[in-house]
Parts: structure tokens; C-alpha cells; sequence
């Protein structure tokens, strides 16, 4: 199962990854932009096939892509310096020579820069946005698909004797009218449930004069009622009946003494509607973005525990060796409630986590990022709109190719922060237990 976590988390990557940029490449193509490269990762090309007028590839390290889209960048706007003083090309404008290298002489596409304001978000945002559908998708497979399992009011298996952590202590309530309490071996108390009558498979109907609806709130009516003696009603092989049951209290250290029962709930899987997907998807949405601006400190602390004998904290970034970790760690879970549907479910929403980092993270307004691109045709279509009232002539597009040292920057920042994150994962592991 641990290698099966691993290969489960690798394609889901892949696939998102691939995507992404699908979702970059059909409207591209529907505007008739010229798109000569579609590849799934960098480095050497492992096999390419052309199609029409685009080369379609995966490479040696599948762990991004890019579709290359003829006239990224504008030409300079007249006045803006294109040489250097030794006659050759400055570093923009050898950018906007080669984003047009391939472009055909014929009039069948046109350059990305020639799209309209509008088109050209289309084009960006739909990368990020086919992220936020698989979020959403994956979503929608583990809780809707395959099912959560949830806790029951019906009981499981009760034991006339528990063992409890050393150094607790459990006092019983006292027990009217029951006297089954059983003899237990030295080191063992009598479970509080068993000696009030209570058997595996009985289904909690009312605690009190209270309707017990999930087993939550079961649990919580439980803890308040530390040394109390209640009726209780309980549904036993379709028969109902009320038995008076006593509650002990636990006094375990280092926590106030709380009502115990010894009781634990059998588990049932559920199919939530679409409506929890949706709700998940949008609290995962507002949780990535506001995580966005600790980014930098995440990263610093990540480094600093490097050189620290502090264990990996469990709230730190990872990355992508972190995250095939974690999904090492679900398969290898040794838990009996976890069966193979869990272990598919926790791999999907880890998923999800993933669509949605790229998500937002692709939508930040910094070349050469999805959103330094939005970010540029939205400066041009307000550029456009101060025209069109001045009624002057309409600007040429939005010279992007000027903002290279700036985009060089961000990825130089981009490269750093993943070799800490790989170093960090290898070094100090953050993992689920």
C-alpha cells in the first residue's frame, strides 16, 4: 500500500500538471493562437509527437510543463531601447524575437499579444482554473463517490474489563440497583458500560431525556456526566428499552476528570451529496490563500529547523518528496478502520490540496506565473479603457518582455525555495505519525 500511495499521489500530479496546461492550450487554439510546444515536464525530451502544428512531448522531469504560444510578448513600443551598445539585442527584446521565431507567414494564427483584453485572461486563467476543477473533482470522488466513514450511535464491542493509561484512575458512579459488575484481573477496572447492562450492537436512541441524533454528540453528553446515574434508551434486536446507567469519571494527567463510559462507536460509510464537496472546496480555497502570505516565513522557519535538533514541524510546507511521504504514510497506516476505500479517499483529497496550491498559487500577479500575465492584460485593458474616454488612440499592448530581470527574480526565488523544501523533506521529514 505504501508504494501503491506513492504511484497514486505521482500519476495525480501528473495528471494536474497536464491538465493545467490543456486548459491553457483549447482556448489558445480556439482563438487561433499559435501554439508549436505542448510539453508535461523540462529537461531532455523523453518522446514527442506533432499533431497538426503542435509538437506534443513529455520530459525527463515531470514535475511542471508549459505550452509555448507564439508572440507572448509585444513588440517594443517605439522609443523603447532594443539594443545594447555593442549592436545586439537586449535581454527583452531577444525574449519578444524568439516568442515569435516560429510563428507561420500565413495568416491562418495570430500572435498572443494580438488578443483581445478579454481573450488573453481566458487563455491564463484556464490553466489555474481546470486546477480548481480537479480540486473540486477529486473532491467530489472521496466524499461523494466512495464514501466516508462515519461514526454510528450504534456500539461496538465492549469488554467486561479495560485497561487504561497508567497513571489514570477511573471512579465508578455509583451503581443503582446493578450489581453485574465484574470481577476484573489486578491492573483492570469494570467497564462502566458492560456493568450498566449495555452490549455490542445496541443503538443509543436517547441519553437522558435528550434524542441522540449522531454520536458526537453522544460523546460530548458523556463527558458532562461524570459519576451520574440516567436512564438511557437503546434499541437492542429491534426491541426498545431503557436501562440506568451509570457514568464513571476518568482522572487522567495532565487533564480535568471528565465522564467516561467505555463505549465506542461502530462506523458506517456515507455518501455525502455534492453540497460537502462544494463546502470542502471552498473552505479549502479561503485556507490556501491565506496561507499565501506566510509563505515566506513558512519557508524561513522550514530552513531554520534545518539546522536546529527540533523535529520537522507539522504545520511547515513540504514538498513534493513531503507529499509522496505523507502518501507513503496513509498507506502504511496501521489502523483497522482503515480499509482500502479510506486509504483511495485520504490520496484524493490529498490531491485536492494539491490542485488547489496550484490554483492560487498560479494566480499570484508575478511573472512568469499565470497571474503576472493576467495581471499584464488587465494593466492593458485599463490602459485601453483611459484611451477609449480620453478618445485617443488605442495603446499597443502591454509590453511584459520589460519586466524579465523582475520574472528572472521570481524564478531564481521559485528554484531556491524548492531545493530547501526538497532538502528540508529529506532531512527533516514531516510526515502523519
Amino acid at each position: 500500500m505504501t508504494i501503491l500511495g506513492i504511484v497514486v499521489i505521482f500519476l495525480g500530479l501528473v495528471v494536474a500538471i497536464a491538465l493545467h496546461e490543456v486548459g491553457h492550450l483549447v482556448p489558445a487554439k480556439l482563438f487561433k493562437v499559435h501554439t508549436p510546444q505542448y510539453m508535461i515536464g523540462f529537461g531532455p525530451t523523453l518522446v514527442a509527437r506533432t499533431f497538426g502544428d503542435t509538437e506534443y512531448g513529455i520530459k525527463a522531469f515531470p514535475l511542471g510543463g508549459f505550452v509555448r504560444m507564439s508572440g507572448m510578448y509585444a513588440p517594443a513600443a517605439p522609443g523603447v531601447k532594443t539594443h545594447r551598445k555593442d549592436g545586439k539585442f537586449t535581454l527583452a527584446e531577444e525574449a519578444r524575437q524568439f516568442s515569435v521565431e516560429d510563428m507561420p507567414k500565413d495568416n491562418r494564427y495570430k500572435p498572443f499579444y494580438a488578443l483581445s483584453v478579454p481573450k488573453k485572461i481566458i487563455v491564463m486563467f484556464s490553466g489555474p482554473l481546470m486546477n480548481l476543477f480537479l480540486s473540486f473533482l477529486s473532491l467530489v470522488l472521496a466524499f461523494s463517490v466512495l464514501g466516508v466513514k462515519e461514526a454510528t450511535t450504534s456500539l461496538n464491542v465492549l469488554s467486561p474489563c479495560l485497561t487504561i493509561a497508567e497513571g489514570a484512575t477511573i471512579t465508578p458512579a455509583e451503581q443503582k440497583g446493578n450489581t453485574n459488575l465484574s470481577q476484573c484481573p489486578k491492573g483492570a477496572y469494570p467497564n462502566p458500560a458492560y456493568a450498566s447492562g449495555l452490549r455490542p450492537g445496541d443503538q443509543i436512541l436517547a441519553w437522558g431525556d435528550v434524542t441522540i441524533k449522531d454520536w458526537e454528540t453522544l460523546r460530548q453528553l458523556i463527558r458532562g456526566s461524570g459519576g451520574s446515574q440516567l436512564p438511557v434508551t437503546i434499541e437492542r434486536e429491534g426491541r426498545t428499552q431503557v436501562l440506568s446507567v451509570g457514568v464513571a469519571t476518568l482522572d487522567s494527567k495532565g487533564e480535568a476528570p471528565y465522564g467516561f463510559l467505555g463505549i465506542s462507536p461502530t462506523f458506517e460509510r456515507v455518501h455525502k451529496p455534492l453540497s460537502v464537496p462544494f463546502q470542502y472546496t471552498g473552505e479549502m480555497l479561503k485556507g490556501t490563500a491565506a496561507m499565501v502570505p506566510g509563505i515566506p516565513m513558512n519557508l524561513w522557519n522550514r530552513t531554520v529547523n534545518l539546522f536546529s535538533d527540533a523535529p520537522g514541524d507539522p504545520g511547515g510546507m513540504v514538498g513534493i518528496i513531503g507529499v509522496g511521504r505523507i502518501a507513503a504514510d496513509i498507506g502504511s497506516a496501521d489502523n483497522p478502520q482503515l480499509d482500502v476505500v479510506d486509504r483511495f479517499g485520504a490520496w484524493l483529497s490529498l490531491i485536492a490540496s494539491f490542485n488547489m496550491a496550484l490554483f492560487v498559487l498560479n494566480l499570484i500577479p508575478l511573472l512568469p506565473l499565470d497571474g503576472g500575465h493576467i495581471a499584464g492584460a488587465l494593466w492593458e485593458g485599463l490602459r485601453v479603457g483611459v484611451a477609449r474616454l480620453r478618445k485617443r488612440p488605442r495603446p499597443a499592448p502591454t509590453d511584459i518582455a520589460r519586466a524579465l530581470p523582475l520574472t528572472y527574480m521570481v524564478v531564481a526565488i521559485l528554484v531556491v525555495m524548492m531545493v530547501i523544501l526538497v532538502v528540508a523533506d529529506i532531512v527533516k521529514p514531516i510526515s502523519l505519525g
